[in-house]
């Protein structure tokens, strides 16, 4: 995850942070909020997605929702430059594959639009269906990496000075904006 030097000391970071009220974790109804206003996200029927059971970094069990980004808008805002050169590059490939959209499967297709740039899937797990406790996030976007990291947030044992994980959180909530 592409994190800027934030030019501010950790100290002041984490006491504007003290000083904001911001939770430390997000509950999966604030997050579903959040996601929705800010990124236009669908929620997607989970039935409807057998192929996730075969991804081993995902703990299939704990998925609460998934989501979709799919407003051209929205997505074409939050692609980095680089990432957008990528996606470029992916329709160009696909353009010239003479493959038919009938011919592909319902995964195949998805597949074809998270790597074009159409759409960014999100995989929300939950261990105690109150928190986020894992995310998966297809498809390339730094700027919605970043806001998942902060909604899923930290144990409370976790958030010094001194830890990474917290620092990284600390610039992260700078670089978005938060405080």
């Amino acid at each position: 995850m592409n994190i800027e030097n934030v030019g501010i000391e950790m100290s002041e970071l984490h006491e504007r942070f003290k000083a904001s009220n911001l939770p430390l974790r997000y509950t999966l109804q604030e997050a579903d909020h959040l996601l929705k206003s800010k990124y236009g996200v669908v929620v997607v029927n989970p039935l409807e997605v057998s192929d996730l059971k075969k991804d081993p970094l995902i703990h299939y069990n704990h998925i609460v929702k998934i989501y979709h980004v799919n407003d051209n808008q929205i997505l074409s805002s939050i692609f980095t430059s680089q990432e957008q050169e990528m996606i470029n590059e992916m329709q160009a490939i696909h353009a010239t594959v003479s493959s038919e959209e009938d011919s592909l499967t319902g995964a195949e297709r998805l597949w074809r639009k998270i790597r074009q740039g159409r759409l960014l899937r999100i995989i929300m797990e939950s261990a105690d269906k109150q928190y986020i406790t894992g995310y998966t996030l297809q498809g390339m976007s730094q700027q919605l990496q970043q806001e998942l990291y902060i909604l899923r947030g930290l144990q409370e044992e976790e958030s010094h000075l001194g830890n990474d994980n917290y620092e990284t959180y600390l610039k992260l909530l700078h670089q978005r904006g938060y405080i």
